[in-house]
């Protein structure tokens, strides 16, 4: 029997089809033993990707808690018409501490909030006029 593209394209499509949707688990040792690689893969790398996002964006973490809604226990409660009322002071103490820790971390990578740009734009005017240092 010679075999040609289209033989062997079948024979391909009927291997693959008697494998489909069997469980690696299901294929004897050496597919548990693939099951078991992969899934510490997987692991690996979602634990890698946390630690390359943490070191990319530090606050993430404390970000995500935040957009979950994230509130201490007993600083809230729930109303007739199912709303959350939240103590003003504990929603404001949430969100400056959330700013300072967030700006001390941005700070510390080299990002700029839009008034240290604004003052380093008037530093560089006031240097080309010769004023650099002066008092305002």
């Amino acid at each position: 029997m010679k075999l040609t593209k289209n033989k062997l394209d079948a024979l391909i499509r009927e291997v693959i089809q008697e494998h489909r949707g069997t469980p690696m688990k299901d294929r004897g040792v050496k597919g548990q033993q693939i099951a078991r690689e992969r899934e510490h893969e997987n692991i690996e790398n979602t634990r890698k990707e946390k630690q390359r996002k943490e070191k990319l964006y530090p606050g993430v973490k404390e970000l995500m808690s935040l957009s979950r809604g994230v509130i201490a226990e007993g600083e809230m409660e729930e109303d007739d018409d199912d709303y959350i009322k939240v103590k003003r002071d504990a929603f404001h103490r949430l969100l400056t501490e959330q700013n300072e820790e967030l700006a001390k971390r941005c700070n510390d990578i080299g990002m700029k909030t839009l008034q240290q740009y604004l003052n380093i734009a008037n530093a560089f005017a006031d240097a080309s006029k010769g004023k650099f240092g002066d008092k305002k």
